[in-house]
């Protein structure tokens, strides 16, 4: 008798069982991503309500005329005022919608083109601070691309693994 006889009778050993695990991993960046897009949400409100507050004192005489007669911003009743705020947030959102697909295939198209005209020339420094520049002027359009990539993005499923005993 060996020890392959005694181990015979012992059942078979058990599969591992599958890793769960302990708590999924945080990620700051959205955070500070969304904090971010937060501040700058409410510093455009912001001008636009001190925007108004100045043009309210600027428009004393200005006369709005529609389809030939006089419109008064007063008369037309919270109604009239939801609606015209409607369309304007709608025409925001357009314009910006346009100007962000315009940036990501404008963007890429103008840096591109510095980089060869800066190959070709030799100006490969002015050339590359002036898309740098450029890059910089146009991130808050980037931050809101950025947002809609995080948002559309499929994120992948975790593959289980096995645990060894």
């Amino acid at each position: 008798m060996n020890d392959d006889d005694i181990d015979a009778f012992n059942p078979p050993p058990r599969p591992a069982p599958l890793a769960t695990p302990a708590s999924p991993r945080r990620r700051l960046w959205p955070w500070l991503l969304g904090a971010a897009a937060l501040l700058l949400v409410v510093l455009v409100a912001a001008g636009a309500w001190a925007l108004l507050a100045l043009l309210e004192d600027a428009s004393e005489g200005v006369q709005v005329f529609a389809n030939g007669e006089p419109w008064d911003a007063g008369s037309a009743g919270l109604a009239g005022l939801l609606g015209v705020g409607g369309a304007l947030l709608v025409a925001l959102l357009a314009v910006m919608l346009v100007v962000l697909l315009g940036m990501f295939l404008v963007v890429p198209l103008l840096l591109l083109v510095c980089v060869l005209l800066a190959a070709g020339l030799g100006l490969g420094g002015a050339l590359l601070a002036a898309a740098l520049v450029a890059a910089v002027v146009l991130s808050p359009l980037w931050l809101f691309g950025l947002l809609l990539w995080l948002l559309l993005r499929r994120t992948p499923k975790p593959v289980p693994t096995r645990m060894t005993v």
